[in-house]
């Protein structure tokens, strides 16, 4: 996923009528690279349960609405991709940028045993170069 994508993500985008967070996520070709529609699988447990006290917090605390970001900026403003990563990885002590974290998923995936076929639809590239790019530091290939 890209950092694009998660800072223009809605509430009501994650969550089905009932209020739970959705399985599979559609994104709308406009929050997307290349305009396209895509997927983001939120199949995890503990990541479920992390996004569903996240967005209690966002309904409860901060009185937002279903259409509303999930992420915002501490001046509840829209986030850009910089402050959410700063936010998302500076409490774990970690720097991260969009880019370094889209190749640790991919480095991952791949030491996980997943096809590049896979990881290249995970990761959505047209290109299957794309994912190799990523990919080659693994010995293995």
């Amino acid at each position: 996923m890209r950092a694009k994508e998660v800072a223009n993500i809605n509430l009501d985008v994650l969550l089905d009528r009932r209020g739970r967070v959705k399985e599979i996520v559609p994104l709308d070709p406009s929050m997307t690279k290349g305009a396209e529609f895509g997927e983001i699988y939120v199949c995890h447990l503990e990541a479920r349960a992390n996004i569903v006290a996240f967005i209690r917090k966002r309904l409860v605390d901060d009185k937002a609405a279903r259409h509303d970001r999930l992420f915002l900026s501490y001046l509840n403003k829209p986030i850009s991709m910089r402050q959410l990563l700063k936010m998302l990885f500076a409490p774990a002590g970690i720097k991260a940028t969009s880019h370094s974290s889209r190749r640790s998923f991919a480095i991952s995936l791949d030491q996980g045993g997943a096809s590049i076929k896979e990881i290249q639809a995970l990761m959505r590239h047209g290109n299957i170069t794309s994912t190799m790019g990523y990919v080659t530091t693994n010995p293995a290939r």
